[in-house]
């Protein structure tokens, strides 16, 4: 912050959550009142952008909120609203697609080429082709509610972490998607593919986190406890390490942070 001219702006609204895009050049704000407002990063200073989509990421239930996804590459932005995907480009919120939804929206997804997107609610779970603007996987009938979202690096697997104890893995490189479940004891609340796609982290509510190999049966090869509901999972840029964040209860104040070394599961520090 001691760098830039002006390190920060005054908000109206409580904010939820900020995305960076790929450059750093753009931020994304959600805010408490469902709106979603963008900044540039300019010439040592954050400037802030009169533009607001209104009616953006309303949570649902106790879900995390469906924070907005930066396009690699681009400067487009996807975004959740009610029953509808936005996919948009510039700080001007320009329309480029909108991928409709049976219900409100509790997870997003987007590869690392930009290529699909993944949306998932209460009833469905969506993959569809950003480019062409067509789907490529539709299941609205869908018995299971996930909410967390994951691709791994080429695209050819997503995993869709749910509450009702399950990670489902699709396998998106065949003529059809298969998929297989991944059974835990739990809400999964998280999961991420790690190094080349050949590992998969997930972290349950009751704050019990796996890896699990993905090259062959899918069997758990690590586990890792830790005390207090688990809030959120972040990773490092290289995959080395990640960071186990808890509450005592759902919604509640982040009260423990751990870091781990991914290769045996082990605290750090």
């Amino acid at each position: 912050a001691e760098s830039f001219s002006h390190p920060s702006c005054e908000l109206s609204h409580r904010a939820h959550a900020l995305t960076y895009s790929q450059s750093g050049s753009q931020l994304a704000v959600s805010f408490a009142n469902n709106t979603l407002q963008t900044y540039r990063l300019k010439d040592h200073a954050l400037i802030k952008v009169d533009r607001t989509m209104e009616d953006h990421s309303i949570v649902y239930d106790d879900c995390p909120l469906c924070l907005p996804v930066f396009v690699p590459d681009t400067d487009h932005l996807v975004t959740a609203k009610p029953k509808c995907v936005a996919v948009t480009r510039g700080t001007k919120f320009e329309s480029v697609h909108c991928f409709q939804t049976p219900t409100v929206i509790s997870g997003l997804g987007i590869s690392s080429n930009g290529k699909q997107i993944a949306v998932c609610g209460p009833t469905h779970l969506q993959i569809w082709n950003a480019d062409k603007g067509e789907p490529t996987l539709v299941d609205n009938g869908n018995r299971y509610h996930f909410s967390d979202l994951s691709f791994n690096p080429d695209g050819s697997m997503l995993a869709a972490a749910g509450r009702e104890n399950i990670v489902r893995l699709y396998r998106l490189d065949g003529k059809s998607p298969e998929s297989i479940d991944l059974q835990h004891s739990d809400w999964v609340r998280y999961a991420c593919f790690l190094d080349q796609g050949t590992q998969l982290i997930t972290a349950q509510r009751d704050g019990l986190v796996r890896l699990w190999n993905v090259e062959s049966e899918l069997n758990a090869v690590k586990r890792v406890d830790i005390h207090g509901r688990i809030s959120r999972v972040k990773l490092s840029s290289d995959g080395s390490r990640f960071l186990v964040c808890g509450s005592a209860r759902v919604g509640g104040t982040v009260d423990s942070a751990q870091v781990y070394e991914t290769s045996t599961g082990l605290p750090i520090g």
